[in-house]
């Protein structure tokens, strides 16, 4: 029973951070946090299956280091918008293109 919470909560926390995504569309800092917080439940979601049938963590270390390159680019691109046009709206930044 325990095993089958713990799913529940990862799918919930998922569907949460789906919903904060979708909902909140006009500062990009905000986008780009809930999308770090769904990577980072699939990330929770892979270790625990993982560990439930006894095999190797590799896959989720590779997945892990391509989830930190995603940031760092994610996070250089936030901070290049910023720096162009003053904030991170995206209403404004979407007039200017």
């Amino acid at each position: 029973m325990h095993k089958h919470m713990m799913m529940f909560l990862i799918y919930l926390s998922f569907l949460f951070s789906c919903y904060i995504f979708l909902s909140v569309r006009s500062n990009l800092l905000i986008m780009i946090i809930s999308l770090e917080l769904m990577v980072l439940i699939t990330y929770w979601n892979m270790t625990l299956i993982l560990s439930m049938n006894s095999m190797d963590y590799f896959l989720s270390l590779y997945f892990l280091s391509v989830t930190v390159c995603d940031s760092a680019i994610a996070l250089t691109l936030l901070v290049r918008i910023v720096r162009l046009h003053g904030n991170d709206k995206i209403k404004m930044i979407s007039s200017i293109f």
